[in-house]
Formats: structure tokens, sequence, C-alpha cells
């Protein structure tokens, strides 16, 4: 299993803990007095939301970063290479692996 596998699954666990807590304290505040018991519910939400945004926010950008990386080393892998030197001056390019007819 990969390291990126483990931080998504990680991240997924986390964000159920957060929704099922945040869900079991919303049920049991249920029963305090109408004056309070609105105010405590709307904080709670709020902050379930709050970290939940969180979370799926960096593990995103977490996961973009690392594709770009990525996309960055195949194209860089794919290119030519080139050398100058020599006198008279010369330039050769030695096409990449596996590319060509």
């Amino acid at each position: 299993m990969q390291a990126d596998t483990i931080k998504l699954w990680f991240t997924y666990i986390t964000a159920l803990i957060i929704v099922v807590g945040g869900g079991a304290m919303l049920w049991f505040s249920r029963l305090d007095p109408p004056e309070t018991s609105t105010q405590l519910q709307l904080l709670l939400a709020g902050f379930i939301g709050g970290a939940i945004a969180f979370l799926f926010n960096k593990e995103s950008s977490t996961s973009t970063a690392r594709q770009v990386e990525r996309a960055i080393a195949a194209g860089a892998a794919s290119q030519p290479t080139v050398t100058t030197g020599g006198y008279p001056p010369t330039t050769t390019v030695t096409p990449s692996e596996g590319t060509g007819p």
C-alpha cells in the first residue's frame, strides 16, 4: 500500500470520526433548553463543517502537488539530451529512451 493511499484513508477515517462524534453531540444536546440549545447546535455544526473542510482541502492540495511533481518528472524524462562543445563548436541531440517512430 502506498503512502498516499494510507494518508487518504486516514483523512477519511478522521472525517468519519468527526462527523459521527459531532452528530452524537448534536443528538445529546437536543434535550437542552431551547435558548441555549440552538446556539450550541449552530456552533457545533460550524466547527464540524470547518474541520471537515480543512481536512479535505489539505488532502486535495497535497494530492495535487504530488500529481504535479510526477508530471514534471515524467516530462523531464522524455526530453532529449543536448550536448555542445568541441572545436569547431558542435551540438549533438540524443533522443530520450522510448521516443521515436
